[in-house]
């Protein structure tokens, strides 16, 4: 409470953000990615979904072998080859959450907050800090518990978040930073 709270100073541009989405001269205050968590907890899903598939294919293939090949051949739903695919299907989602990883950026400015992704499609969300009227955080119980959140930035009179920077690192600093600075755009610091 009775701590005193020093301004951040703004690092002054190092690299290209976005393909150039940051005005020349316009100081980044920071420039982060998710965190790597996020490949893991992305791929949860789908990679259960393999393994309940690669379980229900080799068991159908088990059932089915000696009416579809009865001389014991291998065919496309022996568990060999139910596995090997099922492989395959897990090494390209991990490599599509490394690429979605990689092509990610929260980046805040002095007077914008950025958000860069798509793999295939790249997209720019920004929203200027003058706008902000809500700053928002969400920690689901497995990111609660990897000291993760989601923050979400809007406006007044929007039915949701112009900006959200997901599976980011002590989120709530995050959010004092844009509560700070949106407050500089305020008093026109």
């Amino acid at each position: 409470m009775g701590e005193t709270r020093e301004r951040s100073t703004p690092v002054r541009n190092r690299r290209l953000v976005g393909r150039g989405v940051i005005p020349a001269g316009e100081a980044i205050v920071f420039d982060t990615r998710p965190s790597l968590w996020m490949i893991v907890l992305r791929s949860v899903g789908p990679g259960l979904m393999v393994v309940a598939g690669f379980l229900v294919v080799s068991q159908l293939g088990v059932l089915l072998q000696p009416w579809v090949a009865p001389s014991g051949g291998m065919t496309w739903l022996s568990p060999k080859a139910a596995l090997l695919a099922g492989l395959v299907v897990l090494a390209a989602v991990l490599l599509w959450q490394v690429l979605s990883y990689v092509a990610r950026r929260y980046v805040m400015t002095e007077s914008r907050a950025i958000l860069v992704f798509g793999v295939l499609e790249q997209h720019v969300s920004e929203m200027p800090l003058s706008r902000v009227q809500n700053v928002s955080i969400s920690k689901p119980l497995a990111l609660r518990v990897l000291g993760l959140g989601h923050v979400g930035i809007a406006s007044a009179g929007t039915d949701g978040f112009e900006v959200v920077w997901r599976y980011v690192r002590k989120p709530e600093a995050l959010v004092g930073k844009v509560r700070e600075w949106a407050g500089h755009q305020e008093r026109g610091v």
